[in-house]
């Protein structure tokens, strides 16, 4: 780990968290997404070779983690199997792209709403972008 960011907790005490990487003059370690288990004493990488992961957040149902990418802005959705589990989506990685921001933003912490949209706090622009399950995304200066 070489940059632990955004965590969140679900219902049995089990925490999913982001390494958001860190930055030196001319390169920037990748990140990921991570999984410790309630009582142990390892993490598990779920995902990783991210740009910046950062928030990070469990859907109501528990049945998926969102995740931003700060310096993409784009927000990312990992169904579980089961906890720490993740269902393959792709051949590249565990993920979908749900929403993708246009021009320069850059995404940071996040929560989630008892219907199930993220609540991103959105960097340059300032505010806070909402984007549903669907990956429609509304912003609020």
């Amino acid at each position: 780990l070489k940059g632990p960011n955004d965590l969140v907790f679900d219902k049995a005490g089990n925490l999913y968290f982001t390494d958001h990487g860190k930055t030196y003059d001319r390169q920037r370690d990748f990140g990921g997404l991570y999984y410790l288990a309630r009582g142990a004493s390892e993490a598990k990488e779920l995902d990783f070779h991210y740009s910046s992961p950062n928030g990070v957040g469990l859907s109501p149902d528990e049945q998926t983690v969102w995740m931003a990418d700060t310096m993409t802005g784009r927000m990312w959705a990992f169904d579980l199997e089961s906890p720490g589990v993740i269902r393959p989506a792709t051949p590249f990685n565990g993920g979908r792209v749900v929403a993708t921001m246009p021009g320069l933003q850059y995404f940071d912490s996040l929560a989630m709403t008892a219907a199930g949209n993220v609540c991103v706090a959105t960097i340059l622009n300032g505010g806070i972008t909402t984007i549903t399950p669907e990956g429609q995304h509304s912003h609020i200066a």
